[in-house]
C-alpha cells in the first residue's frame, strides 16, 4: 500500500485550501493509498472536518513513500521529507513572479 503525506491547508477559503481539501477527499477514496493529512489545526477543528479528514489528520507521523505539498512555491522546502516529493502550485495570477 502506497503511503502518502499531504501537506497543505484545508481550513481556509483560498484556492490552496479548496484544492487541498478536494484533492485529499478524492484520493482518500482510493483503496490502494494510506494517506496522512498534515495541516494547521484551528481551534475546534474537529467540528469542521468529515470522517475521512479526521482519520487522516489523526494518523501518527510515519515514513512516507510520497509527500504531496500543496502550498506557495517558496514554502515547499519547509515540507520536503523522506521519500519522493511532488509539489502542487495553484496558479491564480496573470504573470510569472520574478522569484
Amino acid at each position: 500500500m502506497l503511503k502518502l503525506n499531504i501537506h497543505g491547508s484545508i481550513f481556509g477559503s483560498d484556492g490552496y485550501s479548496s484544492h487541498t481539501r478536494s484533492l485529499f477527499n478524492a484520493l482518500y477514496k482510493q483503496s490502494e493509498l494510506d494517506i496522512k493529512l498534515l495541516t494547521q489545526l484551528p481551534q475546534d477543528w474537529m467540528k469542521y472536518v468529515n470522517d475521512a479528514e479526521l482519520d487522516a489528520i489523526s494518523k501518527p507521523e510515519r515514513k512516507e513513500d510520497w509527500n504531496l505539498i500543496i502550498t506557495i512555491p517558496h514554502m515547499w522546502k519547509l515540507f520536503l521529507g523522506l521519500g519522493k516529493n511532488a509539489c502542487y502550485c495553484v496558479w491564480e495570477g496573470d504573470k510569472v513572479p520574478v522569484s
